[in-house]
C-alpha cells in the first residue's frame, strides 16, 4: 500500500494541466438537450458522485475552503465572543436559535441548523448567564424531542432526521435545576426574560408529554406557548442579524461538514424569525388537538380523530409525539388499551355480535375458541396499523395502506373460518358479524386509499371516472353494511326491552342516545362521500356522452391496463368486491343508457343531497372525519357545482373545451369547469 502510494504521489509530480475549456465548448454545441459527455475514464459510480440529484436537505456535503472555521477552539481563537452581549446579540441569537431548530422540524439535519451555532457545541464556555441557560435550555429540548420522536416512529428520512450526531445535549446538568435556573434568570431585559419564558414552558411541556403526563398540565402549558410566543414577536426587529462564515461569527454553516456526506456543498431552506415563531405556534396547535386521543372510548372515535388529525397536516414532531402518546408507555396500543377490549366493544356496539359474550365463549369448543383468539390477534394489529397510517406523512401513507390490504385479506380468512363454524354455515357471507365488521374496516381503508389518490394528484384527468366510480363503490358497499348493522341493532335492542321489564336507569337511557347519535353521525359521514361520488360519476358520464371528457394524452395505452393497474392493490379484498374492468365498462355503459342532458340533472341532484349532508354534519355535536372548516368548503363546491351542471348544456354550447378540474377549494373535490 506505501509503495502504491509512493508511485503515485511521484506521478501527480510530473502530471501536466492543459485547458481543455475549448474542447468542451465545441462538444457541447454538438450535443442535443439531455445528452451528456461521457470520457472512458469516468466511471458510473464518478459520476453519480459528481452530480446532485437528491433532496438538497439529505444531499448536503463539505466545503473545501482554506479560510472557514474548523473548531469551535479555532473561532474563540480569532475572537468570537464569549461574554459582554448587548441585548440586540441577545435577542437576535436566541431567535436565530428557534428559527434553526424550526427549520430541523422540517426536515433539515441537525448539523446544518441548530448546530452551525458554535455556541451550541459547548454553551458551557459562556460567561453570559441568560444566553448559557437559553442554549443549554435549547440542547435539552432536542434531546427530549428527538427521543419522542424515535419511539413514535411516524417519520422518513425525507420529513426528519432524528440523527444528534454525538453531541452533548446537556448532559451535565438535571432537568429540574437547569428548569430553575432558567426561571431564577427570567428577571433580565423584559425581550430576553420573554424568550427564557418561551423555552421554560417548552421544556417543561415536552418534559410532561415525555412522560405521559400531558392532561391537564401540558395542555395548559401549550395554550400559554401562545402567548410567550406573541411577546417574542414584539422585539424580534430588534434582534441583531449576524453575519455568517466570517472568522469570528456565531454561525458558521459548514463547520459540521466532516459529519455529512462528501458531495458538493449546498445551502439548506432558509425561514425568516417570523415565520419561525408563526410555523411554531402552528405545530404547538397540532399538537394540542393531538392530546385529545387521551379522551377517547370507541373505535369509531379514534378513527374520526385520526383522519381528522391527518388533515391538519402537522409536521413530523407532532405526528410523532400523538402516535407515542397513542402507543402508551410499552409501544403497543393493544396493552394501553387493554388488548382487544376496544375492538370488541366496537363490534357489538355495532352489530350486535354474541359472540364475545362470557357465556357464550365458555360454550365455544376448542376450535373456534383458537380461531378466535387467532382473529383477536390479527384484528388489533390490523386496527392499530391503520389508525397509525394516519402520523405518517400523506405520500407514505397511501404506501402503507398497499401494504394493508395484505392484512386485510389474511383478517378476512380468520373472520370468515370463525364464523361459519360457530354460525354452522358452509359458505362466508358478508352478513355474517365478525365477517362484516371486517370488510366495514376494509371498505373504510379503500375509501381513504382512493381519496389519497385524488389529493396527491397521482391520476391524469381522463382517469377520474373510473377513480370517483370506484369510490361510489367503496361507499355504496359501506352504506350497505352500515345498514344490515342498524337493522341487527334495532332487533337486539327490540329483544332486550321486551325481556327486561324494569324500569331502565337515566344513564342506560343517555348511553343508548348518545351510541344512536354517534352511529347517525358515522351514517352521514358516509353519505356525503358517496353522495359526491355518485355526483361526479354523473357529471363526467355526461361529459363523456358529449365528447367533453379529458382525452388520454398517452398514445397507446389501453384503458384496460390503465385501470388494473390503479386498483390492482384493492382486487384482493372480500368487500367492497373487486371489480374488474370488464364489469366498471359494464356500468358506464348502464349510466349512458340516459341523455346527457337527464345525467347532469342527476349530478346535480347529487350535490343538493351532498350539500344537505355536510350541513347536517355541521350541526352534528358528534365527531366527524372532517373539520368544521372543510365541511363549509365542501359546501361550496357542491353549491357551485350543482349550478354549473344545471346550466351545463348551455355552457358546453359556447365552448368546445374538455371539462376542466379545478382543486383550488378542496384537494380531493375538485371544482368542475365547463367553459373558460
Amino acid at each position: 500500500f506505501f509503495a502504491l502510494l509512493i508511485v503515485v504521489v511521484s506521478m501527480m509530480d510530473e502530471l501536466m494541466f492543459a485547458d481543455a475549456l475549448d474542447v468542451l465548448n465545441k462538444g457541447c454545441e454538438e450535443l442535443a438537450l439531455g445528452e451528456l459527455l461521457l470520457d472512458q475514464n469516468l466511471s458510473m459510480y464518478s459520476a453519480l458522485s459528481s452530480i446532485e440529484l437528491m433532496d438538497e436537505r439529505m444531499d448536503a456535503g463539505m466545503a473545501s475552503n482554506a479560510d472557514r472555521v474548523e473548531s469551535y477552539e479555532q473561532a474563540i481563537a480569532n475572537g468570537l465572543k464569549l461574554d459582554g452581549f448587548t441585548e440586540e446579540e441577545k435577542i437576535g441569537l436566541m431567535d436565530e436559535l428557534i428559527a434553526l431548530m424550526l427549520l430541523w422540524f422540517k426536515g433539515n439535519s441537525l448539523c446544518q441548523t441548530v448546530f452551525t451555532c458554535l455556541y451550541t457545541h459547548d454553551p458551557r464556555k459562556l460567561n453570559d448567564t441568560s444566553l448559557r441557560l437559553f442554549v443549554e435550555g435549547m440542547l435539552r429540548l432536542l434531546r427530549i424531542i428527538q427521543t419522542m420522536c424515535i419511539q413514535g416512529n411516524s417519520f422518513q428520512e425525507e420529513d426528519f432526521q432524528e440523527s444528534l450526531y454525538g453531541f452533548d445535549t446537556c448532559s451535565w446538568k438535571p432537568l429540574p435545576k437547569l428548569l430553575q435556573q432558567l426561571k431564577d434568570a427570567e428577571d433580565a431585559s423584559a425581550a430576553v426574560s420573554a424568550r427564557l419564558r418561551f423555552i421554560r414552558h417548552l421544556l417543561l411541556t415536552f418534559d410532561h408529554i415525555e412522560k405521559f403526563e400531558p392532561v391537564p398540565k401540558g395542555v395548559q402549558l401549550l395554550k400559554g406557548i401562545s402567548a410567550q410566543v406573541s411577546a417574542c414577536v414584539e422585539s424580534v426587529k430588534d434582534g441583531k442579524v449576524f453575519e455568517k462564515q466570517t472568522p469570528d461569527s456565531p454561525f458558521q454553516p459548514h463547520i459540521n461538514g466532516h459529519l455529512l456526506s462528501s458531495t458538493p456543498p449546498r445551502d439548506i431552506e432558509t425561514i425568516s424569525r417570523e415565520d419561525a415563531y408563526s410555523t411554531l405556534v402552528s405545530e404547538v396547535h397540532v399538537l394540542m388537538e393531538g392530546l385529545r386521543v387521551y379522551s377517547l372510548k370507541t373505535l369509531d372515535e379514534f378513527r374520526f380523530f385520526f383522519e381528522k388529525f391527518a388533515r391538519l397536516e402537522g409536521g413530523a414532531v407532532p405526528r410523532c409525539v400523538i402516535s407515542r402518546c397513542f402507543k402508551g408507555r410499552t409501544g403497543k396500543w393493544v396493552d394501553k388499551w387493554e388488548g382487544f377490549s376496544m375492538i370488541r366493544d366496537g363490534i357489538k356496539l355495532w352489530n350486535g355480535a354474541t359472540i364475545f359474550d362470557d357465556a357464550e365463549r365458555q360454550r365455544l369448543d376448542e376450535s373456534v375458541s383458537n380461531l378466535l383468539i387467532a382473529f383477536e390477534s390479527n384484528a388489533t394489529n390490523v386496527v392499530e396499523t391503520q389508525l397509525l397510517i394516519h402520523t405518517q406523512n400523506r405520500p407514505r401513507q397511501r404506501r402503507k395502506l398497499n401494504k394493508l390490504f395484505d392484512a386485510f385479506a389474511t383478517l378476512t380468512d380468520f373472520a370468515t373460518d370463525v364464523d361459519m363454524l360457530y354460525l354452522k354455515e358452509k359458505q362466508p357471507s358478508s352478513s355474517h358479524p365478525l365477517t362484516s365488521w371486517v370488510c366495514r374496516e376494509a371498505c373504510y381503508a379503500t375509501t381513504m386509499f382512493l381519496l389519497l389518490g385524488i389529493e396527491l394528484q397521482l391520476h391524469a384527468d381522463w382517469e377520474y371516472l373510473s377513480v370517483f366510480w370506484y369510490l361510489r363503490h367503496a361507499t355504496g358497499s359501506l352504506l350497505q353494511l352500515e345498514r344490515a348493522a342498524s337493522t341487527k341493532r334495532r332487533n337486539a335492542q327490540a329483544f332486550d326491552d321486551s325481556n327486561n321489564n324494569k324500569k331502565k336507569s337515566k344513564k342506560k337511557k343517555s348511553k343508548k342516545q348518545t351510541d344512536s347519535a354517534h352511529a347517525a353521525a358515522v351514517w352521514t359521514n358516509t353519505e356525503l362521500l358517496s353522495y359526491l361520488a355518485d355526483a361526479y360519476v354523473l357529471a363526467l358520464s355526461a361529459c363523456r356522452k358529449i365528447g367533453r371528457y379529458p382525452p388520454c394524452q398517452i398514445k397507446h395505452l389501453d384503458e384496460r391496463v390503465a385501470y388494473e393497474h390503479r386498483f390492482k392493490p384493492l382486487m384482493g379484498i372480500f368487500m367492497p368486491y373487486p371489480m374488474q374492468y370488464e364489469g366498471f365498462t359494464l356500468k358506464m355503459k348502464e349510466i349512458e343508457e340516459e341523455d346527457a342532458m337527464s345525467l347532469f340533472s342527476l349530478a346535480g341532484n347529487a350535490f343538493e343531497s351532498a350539500t344537505m349532508a355536510a350541513k347536517k354534519l355541521l350541526q352534528s355535536s358528534h365527531p366527524t372525519a372532517d373539520t368544521k372548516e372543510r365541511l363549509e368548503v365542501l359546501q361550496k363546491v357542491t353549491q357551485r357545482n350543482k349550478i354549473v351542471c344545471n346550466v351545463a348544456m348551455a355552457m358546453f354550447a359556447k365552448s368546445t373545451s374538455p371539462v376542466e378540474f379545478d382543486f383550488s377549494q378542496d384537494k380531493v373535490f375538485p371544482l368542475l369547469v365547463l367553459s373558460k
